[in-house]
């Protein structure tokens, strides 16, 4: 998952900017979860690998674009500090 993560980290950022923050972050969860529920049903363990794989991607689609929608949250609102703290904690839960 790590892999696939990291592989579309960047990727998702880029096209997040191109059709919209809030259209990635949703299409990125409905990915992850499907994945998630064909990991959880896999038959064999090439299944469950590609599974895995898939919901790196996928999370890294939403990893991109909460991050991203979190600023545009912060710097109309009350203060960077305590929404990027939130998100940072909330994301280092959610990876691990």
């Amino acid at each position: 998952m790590s892999l696939g993560l990291a592989a579309a980290l960047l990727t998702a950022g880029a096209l997040a900017d191109d059709v919209g923050h809030r259209r990635v972050l949703m299409w990125s969860a409905g990915l992850l979860a499907a994945a998630s529920v064909v990991a959880a049903l896999a038959p064999g363990i090439a299944v469950l690998v590609a599974a895995r794989v898939l919901q790196g991607v996928a999370g890294g689609g939403v990893l991109a674009a909460s991050l991203v929608s979190c600023a545009l949250s912060s710097w109309l609102k009350c203060g960077m500090l305590r929404h990027g703290t939130n998100w940072t904690s909330q994301a280092g839960v959610g990876v691990e």
